[in-house]
């Protein structure tokens, strides 16, 4: 069987795939948006294999409209590739951490000691090999885990459901998304085919 290839967003893709290869310089952040089935999702996986191809950690997270009410939701997707780094972090930082994903037992952590290793393990992940932050369906995270991505050292690729989003893609996007990309509808059905 053959690789699984996206038809019909390879203008999209050209632009992300740019936007990968100036990141490791310069960062680079996007917003995918567009209506729910459109191929945001898609279009992200796609993004993710060529960054695991050319050899970039990828950090990822999907927001869960289940979990959108529970503090630090995001941590235990976003951070489980990089919780090998936890005991470079300062004790006060690793014990909140830790905490906060239940891995060790105490009183709720304070957020922002919480917020700082969380930031700390992205940026170190980042100085050893180029890191690609990605989430999807943005709208879903908790504010939170929004505004400690929005600050993170690497610059995030957001994607994000336009149905019932308008106000919480501007706080996404107010300070970190370089380029907007929103998704229309594809001239013919379906985004992969085997090749």
């Amino acid at each position: 069987m053959g690789e699984l290839a996206l038809v019909g967003r390879e203008t999209e893709f050209a632009e992300l795939e740019a936007g990968l290869r100036g990141a490791v310089e310069h960062g680079a952040a996007f917003l995918i948006t567009g209506p729910p089935g459109i191929g945001k999702t898609s279009l992200l996986n796609a993004v993710a294999a060529e960054a695991r191809s050319r050899g970039y950690n990828t950090l990822a997270v999907t927001g869960l409209e289940g979990e959108a009410e529970f503090p630090y939701a995001e941590l235990h997707q976003l951070l489980q590739t990089v919780m090998a780094s936890v005991d470079k972090l300062a004790p006060p930082q690793k014990a909140a951490l830790l905490t906060a994903l239940g891995m060790t037992a105490g009183q709720a952590p304070d957020a922002f000691l919480v917020g700082l290793a969380m930031l700390n393990l992205i940026d170190e992940a980042a100085a050893e090999i180029p890191t690609v932050l990605l989430a999807d369906d943005a709208q879903e995270m908790t504010q939170w885990g929004l505004s400690h991505l929005k600050r993170s050292p690497v610059w995030p690729t957001l994607t994000e459901s336009t149905r019932g989003a308008q106000n919480r893609r501007r706080d996404v996007g107010s300070r970190r998304v370089g380029r907007e990309l929103e998704l229309s509808q594809l001239a013919r059905w379906g985004r992969w085919r085997r090749v």
